[in-house]
């Protein structure tokens, strides 16, 4: 999976770039080792999202649809 963000640096403090959407912020530190923690808390935070749904969907059979009904069901009160 491609990082969302990427550091560069403007003068001598440190910004990140959303690679998605191109908004550019800065990190708020002219320290490159906390410019890279907070970098890769960006990173991390955007991979769990994705994560957290999977595992979401695997404990909670009420969020997964069934084929041919388009109704979010129970698997206990699925009758096929």
């Amino acid at each position: 999976m491609k990082a969302r963000f990427r550091m560069f640096r403007r003068g001598k403090v440190f910004w990140c770039q959303d690679n998605g959407t191109g908004k550019q912020e800065t990190l708020g530190t002219k320290d490159r080792e906390a410019a890279l923690r907070v970098l890769h808390a960006k990173n991390e935070a955007e991979r769990q999202t994705a994560i957290n749904l999977q595992i979401a969907r695997a404990y909670r059979p009420e969020l997964q649809k069934y084929p041919g009904d388009g109704v979010n069901r129970n698997r206990c009160d699925y009758p096929g």
